[in-house]
């Protein structure tokens, strides 16, 4: 078995409308379930970002490539039941954006080296050059 839960081309930011009230939803969510974010260095960019620019990062979500195993789990399930189920839901309420949710999901419960960033070979999307 690998290590890698997550894999993605790697971080955005930009001035993206939906992101209402996500980074203090996920702030009280960590509190309310006494969650440690297990990569502090992504939690810190999130966190950095969003005091500095009134933005939050976002994975490139074209090519994703996942372990469901992980996202199986009870504490991602919970979370992402949070996001989605939970009424009034968030994501149909406030249309965010899944490559942030992303972010805060491996912020929260995948270790650092779990997360690969990388440029895909032989990958293009959109229109073909």
């Amino acid at each position: 078995k690998g290590l890698y839960v997550y894999c993605t081309k790697g971080l955005r930011t930009g001035d993206f409308t939906s992101i209402y009230n996500l980074y203090d939803f996920a702030v009280s969510y960590m509190a309310a379930n006494n969650i440690t974010p297990r990569n502090p260095a992504l939690w810190d960019i999130v966190a950095s970002t969003w005091r500095t620019w009134g933005q939050l990062p976002a994975f490139y979500n074209n090519l994703q490539v996942s372990r469901v195993s992980f996202f199986r789990r009870s504490d991602v399930t919970k979370w992402h039941e949070a996001l989605t189920e939970v009424s009034p839901s968030r994501v149909l309420r406030h249309g965010w954006s899944d490559g942030t949710m992303r972010v805060f999901t491996m912020a929260m419960f995948a270790e650092e080296d779990w997360v690969l960033t990388k440029t895909h070979d032989g990958y293009r999307h959109g229109r073909a050059v």
